[in-house]
């Protein structure tokens, strides 16, 4: 059974200081990492994941990552 997660890809910072998220997709111990077309920073990142922080903006990227996740489950 394949497992889903969202990552910040640190290794790929864009010129504006921010890190694309990506979908990775791990199947037989193998994974692939795709695009979803979002940056964070590394502080923005750790706001996301931190569900104690309940800010309008951190909710509707939660929401977009879920969608995601659920989309392949």
């Amino acid at each position: 059974m394949p497992t889903v997660a969202v990552i910040l890809d640190t290794s790929r910072q864009k010129e504006n200081g921010t890190y694309p998220l990506k979908l990775r997709i791990t199947f037989q111990r193998a994974n692939k990492y795709y695009a979803i077309n979002y940056d964070l920073l590394e502080s923005g990142w750790s706001d996301v994941r931190d569900k104690s922080k309940t800010r309008r903006e951190l909710r509707e990227i939660r929401e977009r990552i879920a969608e995601f996740e659920n989309r392949l489950m």
